[in-house]
């Protein structure tokens, strides 16, 4: 039976004078029919209790990243489908085990040329807020200090800009965002190297808060001003490529958001995953 923080994330998806429903161990919900029809579909035929928390919570993007082979990697809510490139195994075992599908391993044979580029989407210039949520799975190794996970971020001499989530020393999270004058907010937070954690960095125009595995784990302020960025958003790498500092391990379930999720909501995607406190 799902946790009660579980079914409150699901009842979100209720909507007064829906003829259809979405059923998730015995329990039933309206779909809301405002939902973009791919998300309908999906509601009624393939999701589990953690896509449907978030789904309920009207991300701008959700890639599942269950694909068998490349190209595409599809968006669940339809808008805007992403690119594999290079050094890819796909199908591997999914950080949710109680959903279907699977997950990729990236840059498997440390090549430094991996990931799935987005085009100039997901912008979030000034202090327009946003969330980043995904799963991932560090590979130890030893060949870089930092290991890229996802971003839309951009390092031209002498100061970068951008926002971008990176490993540092393969056992530290790092969330931030830059501006063009070298100012910098950041929080960060120790990370496990020896399976899933479930990532959430999120924005709401002040305060960076980066949350695992559902507990809030570090928060700075951030007034930086982003500037437009027309670079590619990327998971797995940085600089609008797939060959900088891309990272190691598998990455599953990213969610784009253009608000800044709640701790609260954090902490019921996770415990929707069916993953113990």
């Amino acid at each position: 039976m799902l946790r009660p923080t579980a079914l409150a994330c699901l009842a979100a998806i209720a909507c007064g004078g829906c003829d259809r429903v979405f059923g998730v161990e015995g329990t039933s919900f309206p779909i809301d029919a405002s939902l973009p029809l791919e998300v309908i579909s999906f509601l009624d035929g393939s999701s589990g209790a953690y896509s449907a928390a978030v789904l309920a919570d009207h991300p701008l993007a959700y890639y599942l990243l269950d694909e068998t082979s490349g190209p595409t990697a599809a968006d669940v809510a339809g808008r805007v489908d992403g690119t594999y490139v290079g050094d890819i195994l796909y199908a591997e075992s999914p950080a949710v085990l109680s959903e279907p599908g699977t997950s990729p391993l990236f840059d498997q044979n440390d090549v430094d040329n991996s990931g799935v580029l987005f085009g100039n989407n997901f912008s979030f210039a000034g202090l327009a807020p946003f969330t980043l949520e995904l799963w991932i799975f560090p590979t130890v190794d030893n060949t870089h200090t930092f290991r890229n996970v996802i971003s839309k971020w951009l390092e031209p001499s002498p100061t970068s800009a951008g926002y971008i989530i990176y490993t540092q020393d393969a056992n530290t999270l790092v969330f931030a965002r830059d501006d063009i004058a070298g100012k910098r907010g950041q929080t960060s937070a120790p990370i496990n190297t020896g399976g899933w954690s479930h990532v959430v960095g999120s924005y709401d125009g002040t305060n960076l808060t980066l949350s695992v595995n559902g507990n809030v784990a570090g928060t700075s302020v951030s007034p930086e001003l982003l500037p437009p960025m027309t670079t590619n958003f990327v998971v797995g790498s940085a600089n609008g490529n797939v060959t900088t500092n891309p990272f190691r391990g598998q990455i599953d379930d990213v969610a784009i958001y253009d608000y800044a999720l709640t701790p609260e909501q954090a902490y019921a995607h996770y415990q929707a995953a069916g993953v113990a406190d």
